[in-house]
Formats: structure tokens, sequence, C-alpha cells
């Protein structure tokens, strides 16, 4: 007789925004957040899923270690929205790739012909790099080749 096993591919929330305990705001309580800073644990918590080292996270949002290691609380809001920008992206792709996080991380990390031969995270360090990955995922999502 076989014996159930559950299986744990559920364990993961379908958002890394919820997975990696992000408040759930959106519109003024957001932009209220923002302009305050997230939590430093926020890096952490998102590096822990994705399975980055903090250096190559920390580079993937284009932040400075040492900077980083400077904040005792809360980021700054520019360090802030360098995370929500990559969260954004990664939940895009996520909701792409029928919420399968192995799936995600792979594909983040493959250089793509639109980015100019970088990856996704490559791409995140900046705020146009984003916009692109962003238009990629939503050019794949209508079926247009890129």
């Amino acid at each position: 007789m076989k014996t159930y096993t559950p299986s744990t591919s559920h364990d993961k929330p379908t958002s890394l925004w919820v997975a990696a305990n992000l408040p759930d705001v959106s519109g003024p309580e957001l932009r209220g957040l923002m302009s305050r800073g997230l939590q430093v644990g926020v890096i952490d918590n998102i590096r822990d899923i994705v399975g980055f080292k903090k250096e190559e996270f920390l580079a993937t949002l284009g932040l400075s270690a040492r900077s980083i290691a400077r904040r005792k609380e809360r980021l700054s809001p520019d360090e802030s929205e360098s995370i929500t920008r990559y969260v954004t992206a990664f939940d895009l792709a996520l909701a792409m790739l029928n919420n399968d996080y192995q799936k995600t991380i792979s594909w983040m990390d493959t250089p793509a012909r639109v980015l100019g031969g970088e990856t996704p995270n490559q791409a995140m360090k900046t705020e146009t790099g984003a916009r692109d990955v962003f238009s990629l995922i939503e050019g794949i999502k209508h079926g247009v080749v890129m």
C-alpha cells in the first residue's frame, strides 16, 4: 500500500509580494509606505525565496551592499522602489508561468534577445530596464514573439 504524501508545491503563495511578507497595501497607502521605506529585512525575505546570494540580489536591484549595510531599520524610498519594481516583475512572470517558482526563477535568469542579450534579472537594475521586462512579459502573454 502506498502512503499519501501531500505535494509541497502549494506551500509558496502565488505572489512573491505575499511570500516575502510585504504589506498588503496599494494606492496611497503603498505610496506612503514607499516614502517611509520598506523594512530592511524584506531583502532577505525575497532573497531566500528566489535563491540569490545577498550581493548578487543587491546587484540585480542596482543597490550598493555598503549602503544597505548602513541601514538600521528602513530602506530609502529609492531602494524600496527598486525592490517593488523587482517583485512586480517577478509576480508578472510568475503568473505568466502558472505560479511555478522554479520556472520563474529560471526564466528571470535566461538571456532575452529583446533585452539586448541580458537576462530579466540583469535588466531590472534600472527603471528603463524594468519597463523593458514588463513589456517582454506582456508581449509573451499576448502571444507576440519577442
